[in-house]
């Protein structure tokens, strides 16, 4: 992502997820945290729907374990208004 290689972010994140879900379980921090991240890298190559999507729940799995003013749940609510305005934009 730091790079704007977004495609290969996309890949590299994809397979974390699944190697997070696997070996920590999809509530776990971790998990919720890349789950939030493959959203935003879905939002820079254009996937807004599924990245917004990605991202509300990685918000509401951080939110409960960490509270909703949490600096991971502000960055991911920041990232989904932003994938809202993106989508509002292209209609």
């Amino acid at each position: 992502m730091n790079a704007a290689r977004y495609p290969e972010a996309v890949s590299q994140y994809t397979q974390l997820l699944a190697d997070y879900e696997r070996v920590v379980g999809p509530r776990d921090s971790l998990t919720l945290s890349v789950r939030g991240a493959l959203g935003e890298a879905y939002l820079e190559v254009g996937r807004i729907a599924e990245g917004t999507e990605l991202m509300e729940a990685a918000a509401a799995g951080l939110a409960a374990i960490f509270g909703p003013d949490s600096p991971g749940v502000t960055r991911f609510r920041e990232s989904i208004d932003e994938g809202r305005t993106m989508r509002r934009m292209a209609l």
